[in-house]
């Protein structure tokens, strides 16, 4: 399946990224550069798609907003200039916070879509938070990386589970998700609009 011009300048692209301890800064590296490749079809600009980005541990940190960058080469700079941060894991708390201040200050008309990526357990409870932001019309993709828990994967992720929860056994894998996530978000335009 091909996504048509309008899919790709239509979504408000989120970024929920695990900057713990445990992923290190190689791994990190490479998870920027998985965004990277997530966010380059995507149509950029003030009335078309639009790209923003938090990183947590225990705590949250909001890298950039949706309308802070309103060119590709502008955030696909901003994402390879994020900082590592390293800490714990509290990936239900990012949620929350993500909902509230990264899709709460929005007033377009495109989809929400928020990418989680993950590589170990949460010390709090996820399911809550990810109801939540579902509700709130957040489509919400997981992707877990070699010690993510399965469960709290498929609690994060959005309806059909199986077309929105990923998982790879180390770092340098995740690139080979990028087509069935960009697939994804097409099919989940497709049924927004109908």
């Amino acid at each position: 399946m091909t996504c048509s011009r309008t899919c790709y300048n239509s979504v408000n692209l989120g970024f929920l990224i695990d900057g713990s301890s445990s992923v290190g800064d190689v791994n990190f590296r490479t998870v920027l550069s998985f965004i990277s490749e997530i966010v380059k079809p995507f149509d950029i600009h003030q009335i078309g798609a639009r790209v923003g980005a938090v990183q947590f541990t225990y705590n949250q940190r909001t890298e950039f907003e949706f309308g802070e960058y309103l060119t590709k080469d502008a955030v696909l700079n901003a994402v390879s200039n994020i900082h590592y941060w390293s800490g714990g894991t509290a990936t239900g708390e990012a949620i929350t916070y993500t909902t509230k201040n990264l899709f709460g200050k929005l007033t377009n008309n495109n989809i929400n879509v928020l990418i989680v990526i993950t590589d170990g357990q949460s010390y709090d409870d996820v399911r809550a938070p990810a109801t939540v932001a579902h509700q709130s019309g957040t489509i919400i993709y997981s992707v877990g990386i070699s010690w993510a828990m399965q469960n709290e994967l498929e609690a994060m992720a959005s309806e059909p589970k199986d077309s929105h929860k990923f998982f790879v056994r180390d770092f340098p894998m995740v690139n080979k998700i990028v087509p069935d996530i960009h697939k994804g978000i097409c099919k989940d335009y497709l049924a927004a609009t109908k």
